[in-house]
């Protein structure tokens, strides 16, 4: 498995014409994909972007590139120059909320919320004993601080320890600033071989699970996108291709995963349109 960068978020930029100059220039819309998602292609909000779009445009064309930044700041560049980024791609928040619309379909069936215990190799032996909230509210958990699923983690007792990016964190959780880190599975299982030469461990016997999603984001102002994706995604799901999208990536981790795994499962406080338990079936 190649060595993937750990800092990189998920987000859409597109440049589109005036309703104007659509008969003679179709719109371009172009996903900026973080290097640790690439093998995610396949199922993740990339590959749902290149099939949801022409069933809403038949001429819009849809490209890849990577981008480096902080999500946070993509969300105000997003916010401030609507010409170089378009589209969002990332978890609910109520902060997010207060600044972009969302489209209220879930892209992952909430598998974002499915998160595995990174720890250090040393202390595998210690985390493999950790299977009830109670023993998880007696660790240290570090979490990137724009990660909208903090809340949560803090609402159900858990200790969780602030970091400013996915490269900063893992580096604190190499030095003993915290003791796990809660990955989503599916990037955790990605980037396995490149968290083992840094002497961590991905534990497969618990699944951490609480109603999450991953959606698309557009600036409150920007009507024409957020229609023709929504248009998109409400036609993969009226034929199925959607639900098909979830229950593959799904079905890779859970056998990844194996037979022994068991699921924690996390109560939420908020009620999100959308968002769904992971660890429930489709």
């Amino acid at each position: 498995m190649p060595r993937l960068s750990l800092a990189l978020p998920l987000l859409l930029m597109a440049t589109m014409p005036t309703q104007a100059a659509a008969s003679s220039q179709a719109p371009s819309l172009v996903f900026n994909i973080a290097a640790r998602e690439v093998g995610l292609q396949q199922y993740g909000p990339a590959a749902i972007l290149q099939q949801a779009v022409p069933r809403a445009c038949k001429h819009c064309d849809v490209r890849l590139r990577p981008m480096a930044a902080v999500k946070n700041r993509v969300i105000s560049e997003l916010r401030n120059d609507n010409r170089a980024i378009n589209v969002f791609a990332g978890g609910y928040s109520a902060h997010r909320e207060k600044q972009l619309d969302r489209i209220p379909i879930n892209l992952d069936s909430g598998l974002n919320g499915m998160r595995l215990l990174i720890s250090r190799q040393a202390d595998a032996d210690a985390l493999a004993a950790v299977r009830t909230l109670p023993d998880l509210q007696r660790l240290r958990i570090g979490q990137v601080r724009d990660w909208p699923d903090t809340a949560i983690l803090r609402d159900n007792g858990l200790s969780v320890e602030p970091a400013l990016s996915m490269a900063s964190l893992l580096g604190m959780l190499q030095h003993r600033r915290f003791d796990v880190v809660l990955w989503s599975a599916r990037e955790a299982l990605l980037n396995e071989a490149d968290l083992i030469r840094r002497g961590l461990q991905v534990h497969r016997h618990l699944a951490v699970c609480y109603p999450a999603g991953q959606f698309f984001h557009v600036t409150r102002q920007d009507t024409q996108r957020f229609a023709t994706i929504e248009s998109g995604l409400r036609a993969m799901q009226q034929d199925g291709s959607l639900r098909r999208l979830q229950r593959e990536a799904r079905a890779a981790i859970q056998s990844s995963l194996g037979q022994s795994v068991s699921y924690l499962h996390l109560r939420s406080t908020h009620s999100v349109l959308g968002q769904q338990d992971p660890c429930e079936s489709p």
